[in-house]
């Protein structure tokens, strides 16, 4: 196993390492795109079997680490499905907005393009090419389970808690989504 800690002014790579994961640690905070490719090529250059992605929030319950082992035999990605009866309305339709919008861009089935809970084989990791630094990089996946003909799967989680931003929902997290959708096209078209 291995923790990337992008920058944190916690603990987390102490604990980790005392959980004895390997452990990927920089200051300061450079995105979760940049943390994302550390972690993948760390994964790469260590020949994992398969790699699994969860992010560090407390959203991604590992109980579901099984299901996603399970389904990736027989898939090359396999993508959590996030569970938003807990969200308020404005997310349910945001989340629903994206969704559609990245599956007319790049037909991939994917309920959750913004999942960042994720499971890809290491023969599927090496055709990535992702080149993101911040939260591009879920378009970027998106776009390259499409180019390279993934056969995808879903795996339905929970988040067990709603983790709601001080001051609700900003206008830079919406940004955010539409400067993906953005990217999206971008590299749809140019690639």
């Amino acid at each position: 196993m291995v923790v990337v800690d992008d920058g944190s002014s916690d603990n987390t790579a102490k604990a980790s390492r005392k959980a004895g994961a390997s452990v990927i640690s920089y200051k300061p905070n450079q995105g979760v795109g940049v943390a994302t490719l550390k972690g993948l090529n760390f994964a790469m250059k260590n020949n994992y079997n398969f790699i699994i992605f969860m992010d560090g929030d407390g959203q991604h319950d590992p109980k579901y680490l099984p299901e996603f082992i399970r389904k990736l035999k027989n898939n090359d990605l396999v993508v959590g499905w996030r569970d938003l009866s807990n969200y308020p309305w404005n997310l349910k339709l945001w989340n629903f907005s994206m969704r559609t919008l990245t599956g007319l861009i790049c037909p991939t089935g994917i309920k959750d393009p913004e999942c960042g809970y994720r499971a890809i084989k290491l023969e599927g990791a090496k055709k990535l090419r992702l080149e993101g630094k911040r939260y591009e990089k879920d378009a970027e996946f998106i776009y390259e389970a499409w180019r390279n003909k993934f056969k995808v799967d879903q795996v339905r989680i929970k988040v067990p808690v709603f983790h709601r931003r001080v001051g609700g929902i900003k206008a830079a997290n919406l940004g955010r989504a539409f400067k993906n959708v953005a990217y999206l096209l971008k590299i749809r078209f140019s690639r």
